[in-house]
């Protein structure tokens, strides 16, 4: 109900139906296709996002040995 009564988003339109880029046009980042809206992942596949990275390192405990010596200067910098 948005754009009901309002003029046109489209420049110069040639048809009674147009396309714009919509928030509700969002795919979901796990990679899987799903249609979110306003949120950067599907319920749930945040987690599917997160282990398929941790798979390309390895295992959790290669994953967590990466992760924090690619932070170690960020690690505890604020203690």
């Amino acid at each position: 109900m948005r754009y009901v009564g309002k003029s046109s988003l489209l420049a110069s339109p040639r048809s009674p139906v147009g396309y714009i880029a919509s928030p509700f046009d969002e795919r979901c980042n796990c990679g899987c296709g799903e249609v979110v809206a306003g949120m950067p992942y599907a319920r749930g596949h945040e987690q599917t996002a997160l282990h398929d990275r941790v798979r390309k390192i390895g295992i959790v405990d290669e994953f967590i040995g990466w992760f924090d010596a690619m932070t170690k200067p960020l690690v505890g910098a604020n203690n």
